[in-house]
C-alpha cells in the first residue's frame, strides 16, 4: 500500500500530501465505518484519494462516501477487480469509484510452469517474476471482464 502514496507524491511532484494509513480489516463493514469517520472528521477535505487493498474495502469506501454526499470529493482505486469492482465498473454510472487492478490469478499457471520447467531442467530463473496486471475501468472492463 506504500505504493500509492509513493506514486501519487512523485506523479503530483508534492511531497507535503498528507496521507493516513487506515485499516479497515479488508472488511465492507469496517471500512464502511473507518471512511465514514475519516470523512465526518474532515468535512471541508476535498481531493481525497482511497487506495484500498482490496474490492470489499473499497465497496464499504464506496458506501461511505456515497452515504456523505462527498462524491464529488473522493476517487477510489482498489485492487483485485473481483466481483464487487466488475459489478460497480459494469453495472452502476460513473462514479468515485475508477477502477481496480486485476491480477488474473487464474493465469498465474501460464508464469508458474514455464519458471517450474526451467528450474526442473537446471536453468536459472529470476529471482523474482512478476505476473502482468492491468488497471480495469470503465474504458476496458468489456475487454477483461
Amino acid at each position: 500500500m506504500q505504493g500509492i502514496a509513493t506514486g501519487i507524491k512523485e506523479t503530483l511532484k508534492n511531497e507535503d500530501i498528507e496521507v493516513l494509513e487506515l485499516d479497515g480489516k479488508s472488511e465492507i463493514e469496517t471500512s464502511q465505518k473507518v471512511i465514514a469517520d475519516v470523512l465526518t472528521a474532515n468535512p471541508d477535505k476535498k481531493h481525497i484519494l482511497i487506495g484500498c487493498l482490496n474490492d470489499q474495502s473499497a465497496l464499504g469506501a464506496y458506501n461511505a462516501v456515497e452515504a456523505a454526499g462527498r462524491e464529488s470529493d473522493v476517487y477510489i482505486g482498489s485492487h483485485g477487480c473481483d466481483a464487487p469492482a466488475i459489478e460497480n465498473l459494469k453495472n452502476k454510472e460513473e462514479n468515485c469509484w475508477i477502477g481496480s487492478v486485476a491480477y488474473f490469478p487464474e493465469r498465474y499457471g501460464e508464469y508458474l510452469v514455464p519458471l517450474m520447467d526451467d528450474l526442473l531442467h537446471g536453468k536459472e530463473i529470476p529471482e523474482e517474476s512478476f505476473p502482468d496486471h492491468v488497471f480495469i475501468d470503465k474504458s476496458n472492463i468489456d475487454e477483461y471482464y
